[in-house]
Parts: C-alpha cells; structure tokens; sequence
C-alpha cells in the first residue's frame, strides 16, 4: 500500500464542535437542526483544540501502526460542510446553499467561514499528530457554476488550507464534479 486515508471529513467534525448530526442509515449524516438564518451561523458553538485530543491521539496510534506507509490527513471542504448544514441531510441538488449564497451572502460567507476554521483546524490537528499530506475534500462542489464557485466557494477552501500551509506538508484539494474548474484552484493563494 502506497498510503493510508484518515477518512473523516462530516460527522466527526461536527460532532466535535457540538453540531448534533449522527449518520441515519440508508441517508447518510443528517443534522438535529438545520443552520439557514444568521442567527443559527451566530449560535454554532466553537470547534477547539482540546475537542480535537481524539483526533490526535488516533493519528499517532494510525501512524505507528502504519510504520513507514504515510497517512494522508482528511477533511471536509467548507461547501461540503456548509451544504449538509443548510440542508440538514444529504441532496442532489444542493438548493438551500445555493439559494443562501445569493439571498444573503453574508449569512453565507459566515457559514463558509465557519467550516473553513472547523475544516482548517481538524486538518492540522491530523498533520501536527503525524499525518505524511492532507486532502480538503469537496463532495459537493460539482454541483456548482466556475463564477459560484469562484465567488462563493474558493475563498473558504483557501480559508481552511490557509491553516496548514505553514506546516510544509502536501496538500491536496479535491472536488467530485469540478472539471470545469480551472488548474489553478482554491488551495492556491495568489
């Protein structure tokens, strides 16, 4: 085997921060309450370094058991988070994010920045406990245009990755459905 995946990136997160949100089975993650006005962005509680012991602590167990393999940390993008946060469970059409971004961008960006520091920081609690890279995983992304994206979307990823840059580690910034986007993407500070 070439590498290992820390694979968590929605629920784990959340949970940590104190967003009720456990996995129905044959839904997926599904929140005790959606987060669609400014008041619910307002009201989120904090992600902190001490909820984020467990991560570290199962990044050092993974990576001594994988020896000399690394281990790619793992995080969801903020789109992704936010997605699930308006929604409330998974869609296909991610309409109540899409909808939030242009009838109140600032309730939006507060959101998007919200998962942007959950995701930045769960990020480099895996690299700080000894996690090789790390992926910013964006589930959702494809179901934007390039000027959503761009407008909407690419601030926060770069917000999140903006967390671990000083950490030298690759990083990688995946998004299913993206490729329209240009090379140059969201992880990338001009």
């Amino acid at each position: 085997m070439d590498a290992g995946i820390f694979f968590s990136d929605i629920v784990i997160p959340l949970k940590l921060a104190g967003v009720g949100v456990d996995i129905v089975p044959g839904v997926g993650p599904v929140l005790d309450k959606p987060v669609r006005t400014a008041a619910d962005v307002a009201a989120l509680p904090q992600l902190t370094w001490e909820a984020l012991e467990p991560i570290r602590e199962a990044v050092r167990l993974t990576v001594a058991e994988l020896g000399r393999t690394p281990l790619i940390g793992f995080a969801g993008a903020p789109f992704t988070l936010a997605a699930y946060m308006v929604e409330g469970k998974p869609s296909r059409d991610h309409l109540g994010p899409r909808t939030m971004m242009h009838a109140d961008p600032e309730t939006w960006t507060a959101l998007a920045n919200w998962g942007a520091d959950a995701s930045g920081m769960f990020l480099q609690a895996q690299l700080e406990a000894g996690a090789s890279a790390a992926q910013l995983f964006d589930s959702w992304a494809g179901s934007l245009g390039l000027a959503d994206y761009t407008k909407y979307v690419a601030p926060a990823s770069a917000r999140a990755l903006d967390h671990v840059r000083h950490l030298g580690a690759p990083l990688i910034h995946f998004g299913t459905g993206t490729s329209e986007a240009p090379r140059r993407h969201a992880g990338r500070r001009r």
